[in-house]
């Protein structure tokens, strides 16, 4: 399950950073029409729960072969 959510979590790390006509009103911090206004800023937060996810996977899974 934490293989799944850190790939998820990494996959809309880069999502909330394309550039969008969708939403318009909202400017991110970058200059452009964002999904997300924060958008440099909740990519980061968003790869940080990734690799601790990943971590956290890759931890349990070496401790289950010892």
């Amino acid at each position: 399950m934490r293989l799944w959510v850190g790939l998820i979590l990494f996959i809309l790390g880069f999502v909330v950073l394309i550039p969008t006509s969708l939403g318009g009103s909202r400017i991110s911090f970058l200059g452009y029409d964002a999904l997300c206004s924060w958008s440099p800023y909740s990519s980061t937060i968003l790869w940080i729960g990734a690799v601790v996810n990943l971590w956290l996977y890759r931890r349990k899974r070496k401790s289950k072969q010892n």
